[in-house]
């Protein structure tokens, strides 16, 4: 992302006419062309740089002709086993994700008495 994307907008009308300026097309228009390169960009007018390894892509862009040594059989056998893997991977992190919530919760409810009545007893005792 550029540092323009984190600067507010003029308006809210500007998301409906244009949701995203001109440098995030760009720059992954760019990325996703030489995605088998690493690279470097860098904007002249507002000095912002972007940058990218062939190692970010290689995991989720598989492509059979270049990852499997022109085993296209191969690739196509072992492509959908490693989606399934990742989508594995991410139920699970979900799952764990849940679970942590869920506990924090469940704590923050059963001990908010523990927490509150002495945070009220000392705003009392401060305030009169």
């Amino acid at each position: 992302m550029s540092e323009s994307d984190f600067t507010p907008s003029p308006g809210f009308l500007s998301y409906l006419i244009m949701p995203f300026d001109y440098d995030t097309a760009m720059v992954n228009q760019v990325m996703f062309t030489f995605k088998r390169q690493s690279g470097y960009m860098f904007n002249n007018r507002t000095s912002e740089r972007w940058s990218w390894k062939e190692s970010e892509y290689a995991k989720i862009l598989r492509n059979p002709k270049y990852d499997y040594q022109g085993l296209v059989t191969t690739g196509y056998i072992v492509n959908p086993i490693y989606r399934f893997n990742m989508l594995l991977g991410l139920i699970f992190g979900y799952g764990i994700l849940s679970i942590v919530n869920a506990l924090v919760i469940r704590v923050a409810l059963v001990s908010s008495n523990v927490v509150i009545f002495p945070m009220l007893w000392f705003v009392k005792l401060m305030t009169g």
